[in-house]
């Protein structure tokens, strides 16, 4: 784990492994819409455990690597999922997202 910035945690990691790369192989499934003030909307893809989430501030895209489902379901239970993302999914590899 790498530290950036103070005491502000990142983990980074190549943003899509190789094995989602291949079109076929990379399933993100539906976008789930959040009330958010910062969290626009995410999404999961089961078989390979990857969340790509979409901030409300324009160009600001992550994916976050090796999230089990049970963490997923979690995040659509949850009243702040701004505060989810900081406390629980910022614990799992992230980088932004390259299209």
């Amino acid at each position: 784990m790498a530290k950036s910035g103070g005491n502000r945690r990142t983990r980074r990691k190549q943003a899509v492994p190789e094995s989602a790369r291949e079109e076929q192989s990379y399933d993100p499934g539906e976008w789930v819409y959040f009330n958010s003030s910062r969290v626009y909307r995410a999404r999961y893809d089961r078989k390979n455990m990857i969340v790509e989430l979409q901030w409300m501030k324009p160009g600001l895209n992550y994916v976050y690597l090796d999230v089990p489902p049970n963490v997923w379901r979690n995040m659509g239970r949850v009243v702040s999922v701004g505060k989810f993302v900081n406390r629980v999914l910022n614990q799992y590899n992230y980088a932004p997202k390259v299209d």
